[in-house]
Order: C-alpha cells, then structure tokens, then sequence
C-alpha cells in the first residue's frame, strides 16, 4: 500500500502525551508531530530521529511541568535529532491551545512537512 506523505498527530494535554506515543510506535507513519503541554516517560528518540517535532509549553505550566521539556530538549540533542523546535509561552500556564491552534503558521510548518523530506539523507 501506498503511504500518505502528510499524515500529521497533534495533541494537548493528555493527547500530547498520545502523540508522543503515537510518533515513538509508529515513525514511519507521520510526516510530523506538533505537542502542546504533552510529557513522555519514554526518552529513547532513535526512532523519530528525523521526524520534524514541535513543542509548544507554557513555562508556568502547574499540570506538566516545564522540567519535562527541558529532559525532552536534552535527549533530542544527545539523540542527534534531525529538527525539533519549542515554543515557550513564559507568562503562560497549561491552557495555552488556543493560543497554538490559533497560530496560521502552526498549520503552514505542519503542511510544509513530508515524510519523503524526513527520511531523505540529511
């Protein structure tokens, strides 16, 4: 079968911490991933070593603490990691998806992603 060059996960909360579930299960299915507010207790990221990732976090965050962004940060760059960006918002605390979805340019960096891009030699 034929797979689809712009498949996307994107979550908040909770459903941030699926999509790091869901991009670390299944690399070779999404072109991307856009996080909001989601952890991960699993830092081994050799299997999205090329999956363009974005984090968006508020650094006041009392529900999933900033810390976890920063251990994620780490492990991306020990990892090697091809291209991850956060964005944070340092006045800001958990509710901060409206603020993301509401961003046209959170959109365009999505559909500017493929996965022929990610699995090119960088």
């Amino acid at each position: 079968t034929k797979k689809r060059e712009k498949t996307f996960v994107a979550g908040l909360s909770m459903g941030g911490r699926c999509t790091w579930k869901l991009a670390l299960a299944m690399p070779d299915t999404f072109a991307g991933i856009a996080v909001i507010c989601g952890r991960t207790e699993t830092y081994n990221f050799d299997t999205v070593k090329n999956m363009p990732i974005w984090m968006f976090h508020g650094a006041l965050d009392d529900t999933v603490d900033f810390k976890n962004v920063n251990l994620i940060l780490e492990k991306l760059h020990k990892h090697e990691h091809s291209y991850y960006k956060v964005t944070a918002f340092p006045s800001a605390m958990h509710n901060i998806w409206h603020t993301v979805y509401d961003r046209p340019e959170v959109y365009d960096w999505l559909l500017s992603q493929s996965l022929t891009n990610n699995n090119a030699e960088k």
